[in-house]
């Protein structure tokens, strides 16, 4: 069973950045480093790296670097399915298209509309007998709400009319004692012409 290779028997300080594995002219398989261009043996059964091979494609002799290059190119590079433009790219196009009252262009669709799959919608049937009770509750909150604040201000309005109407009764005694106990003789005269009224 292949062994790994500590670290230590790499003499350089990269990262190794690994391309896919792929197979030299003798059967075998191998590995490159993205970054220093090392090649490693990789076994299959184990999906491990297992030694690093004599040849590097990085070395300055013959014609090393332009097999590294050359495998470079040659590697499949990932694409994604919707290659996205620069946020600044995209912004200022928005605004333009703000400021300039241009519609935007309908969306190409690459692939035809799927059928919905009707088990995963709910219906969009309206309640009718849920929002009709529904709608009866809210309203008859509101009205019996509506009853006990109409109360309590009636009620407080109400005390608060007799109580200054106490106290206004209750200053005119007070002022007519006074009177009474300053000029007795004004007094019973005006109490006589409200008895002759």
């Amino acid at each position: 069973m292949p062994q790994m290779l500590p670290d230590s028997a790499n003499a350089r300080l990269c990262s190794h950045e690994f391309l896919w594995p792929r197979r030299a002219a003798d059967g075998n398989y191998y590995q490159l480093c993205l970054f220093c261009g090392a090649s490693y043996k990789y076994d299959w059964k184990s999906m491990q790296r297992v030694e690093r091979m004599d040849t590097e494609f990085g070395t300055e002799s013959g014609s090393g670097s332009s097999d590294l290059s050359a495998h470079l190119k040659a590697a499949p590079r990932l694409k994604l399915l919707l290659e996205l433009e620069p946020a600044h790219r995209v912004f200022f196009r928005n605004l333009a298209d703000i400021l300039l009252f241009r519609s935007t262009p309908p969306v190409a669709t690459m692939s035809r509309a799927a059928p919905f799959w009707r088990d995963v919608f709910v219906c969009s049937g309206v309640p009718w007998r849920s929002l009709l009770g529904s709608t009866l509750c809210h309203v008859i909150v509101a009205g019996v709400a509506g009853l006990i604040a109409d109360a309590l201000s009636m009620g407080s309005s109400g005390y608060l009319a007799a109580k200054s109407e106490q106290e206004v009764y209750a200053h005119e005694i007070a002022m007519e004692r006074d009177e009474i106990a300053l000029m007795p003789d004004i007094e019973r005269d005006e109490l006589a012409l409200l008895y002759e009224a």
